[in-house]
């Protein structure tokens, strides 16, 4: 894979065609949610992983209204290579899910499985690529990691906090 390559694939980690779901059945009692969408307003504000030909950026608002909207693109040689609208909101039974339509094309609905703090981890296991989607903070850094759930392939960008 080559530079430009490596960075679509690790600058956007929510690329997806396909959706995803939790594999539960419906018989299973409902799970406790991992947290509330007001837990993931570390996220806000404008985030970007410069390169030498362009840049990768994510821009999340505020939770407001039960909701969390986000964007992002990859920007080389002037070109937008590719871009995602993102939302967090309560899914299923209540509980949180990050939903990314790459491309604008059909959403990929991950469902919050850990809110800790700064950092939170979302999974679609019935879903390609990827399967969980890792976000952290660490003062004005933001970690973006997007794997598979058995360790087989994974990528990770370092965006920082910008104006």
């Amino acid at each position: 894979m080559g530079p430009s390559a490596a960075r679509r694939a690790t600058g956007l980690l929510l690329c997806a065609a396909a959706g995803g779901s939790r594999g539960a059945r419906a018989d299973d009692p409902p799970a406790p949610c991992a947290g509330e969408v007001a837990g993931l307003a570390f996220l806000e504000g404008r985030w970007v992983a410069p390169s030498p030909t362009g840049f990768t950026e994510e821009r999340w608002s505020a939770p407001a209204g039960g909701t969390l909207m986000g964007q992002g693109r990859v920007v080389e040689g002037g070109r937008t290579l590719f871009f995602e609208h993102l939302l967090v909101r309560a899914g299923p039974g209540g509980c949180p899910e990050l939903v990314a339509w790459p491309q604008g094309g059909a959403p990929v609905a991950f469902a919050l499985v850990r809110l800790q703090g700064q950092e939170a981890v979302f999974e679609a296991p019935g879903h390609d690529w990827p399967q969980r989607i890792r976000y952290a903070r660490v003062g004005d850094a933001l970690t973006a990691s997007a794997a598979d759930l058995v360790g087989a392939r994974s990528s990770t960008s370092l965006l920082r906090r910008a104006p």
